[in-house]
């Protein structure tokens, strides 16, 4: 089989598309079969003697076709995801730069640094990168023995992205507490309408707007009609998404996204953000800028115990354009103990 079928095949089966020629009851199966061919592998083979012939390079090329795509899919209303060339600068030129009186950027102060702002005077935006790293507990050996599918393999570097890439964009996030203007913020015990409802109409000016938090401060977003003798007082859709969801998908026609927090230790007392902040994003402006750079590697490791897992390592770089359109809402109630705040090693 030529390499350019067999990515096709390995495509579909990491996306779960439909492969022409394939039947899709068997498309795990006929991957299976493919690379073994590819890779020279029979049957009788033992353990080792697969892991010798092995080669993670041409899943490596798929994924980084792949990726960008599949994280537009999760973030793209509100994020641009570009990928760039590994010996290509890292650089994101603005439109409309005369309308924006006062544009700044949000990136990384230097490698590996924390997050700053710095007024722009062109309209290019040059972004820092660095390399990220995701555990993955599916081994291609465990691929081709039927144990798991490539499905479950990009579903593993998915999520493993995708917390890192929340948690370089809520880093960057906070700092737009000391650079919005007084108007696109609010700060309140609780969840006051009112305030929300003046950051919103600020943010609309610039696009359609969402609203971007956590669990704790979305379950307390309500739309309880203002008729209070109404029964209900809710509507049956938002019901149905508290049922389901445990908040509102919807709070008075501004789409409300929920991004995860997560556990650092084993005590469960330490979680990786504080929740009280809920930022209020304008869709047509796409504020946030996510680099992916070069190619991807996977690397294997080999732990102390004798259990293998593969590395995930992809060149990335977060940025953020502010001037007037972004917003911020604080709920003062939910201040989090032991929250780091992005302080923290990724194990994913």
């Amino acid at each position: 089989m030529e390499i350019r079928e067999l990515k096709t095949l390995i495509k579909g089966a990491l996306l779960n598309q439909t492969v022409p020629g394939v039947n899709f009851a068997d498309a795990k199966q006929v991957v299976i079969d493919s690379l073994m061919d590819y890779f020279g592998i029979t049957p009788d083979m033992s353990y080792k003697q697969i892991k010798r012939n092995l080669d993670f390079s041409i899943i490596e090329e798929v994924i980084d076709e792949v990726l960008p795509k599949a994280m537009e899919d999760i973030m793209g209303s509100w994020a641009i995801i570009k990928q760039y060339g590994r010996d290509e600068e890292v650089k994101y030129t603005i439109k409309g730069m005369g309308k924006r009186r006062a544009m700044y950027g949000i990136t990384y102060g230097a490698r590996g640094g924390i997050y700053k702002a710095r007024r722009l005077d062109d309209k290019n935006m040059y972004l820092n990168t660095k390399v990220y790293t995701c555990a993955v507990y599916v081994t291609l050996e465990e691929i081709l023995l039927g144990k798991y599918t490539l499905g479950d393999l990009l579903t593993n570097i998915l999520e493993g992205m995708q917390y890192i890439i929340y948690t370089e964009v809520v880093k960057a996030l906070r700092t737009i507490k000391t650079l919005a203007p007084a108007n696109n913020r609010a700060s309140a015990s609780g969840f006051v309408k009112d305030d929300m409802d003046r950051v919103i109409k600020v943010v609309s000016n610039y696009g359609n707007p969402v609203i971007v938090c956590f669990q704790s401060f979305a379950s307390k977003i309500d739309n309880l009609f203002p008729v209070t003798t109404a029964t209900p007082n809710v509507s049956a859709t938002d019901v149905e998404d508290y049922r389901l969801k445990g908040a509102v998908s919807l709070y008075k026609g501004t789409p409300v996204i929920v991004i995860p927090n997560f556990i650092l230790d084993e005590d469960n007392t330490e979680i990786a953000f504080s929740e009280q902040d809920a930022f209020i994003l304008p869709v047509a402006e796409k504020p946030v800028i996510v680099a992916m750079k070069g190619d991807s590697y996977f690397k294997e490791n080999e732990h102390p115990t004798g259990s293998v897992e593969q590395q995930f390592h992809k060149i990335m770089g977060v940025g953020i354009l502010i001037f007037n359109n972004l917003g911020i809402y604080t709920d003062t109630d939910l201040a989090a103990v032991n929250a780091s705040d992005g302080s923290f090693t990724y194990k994913f």
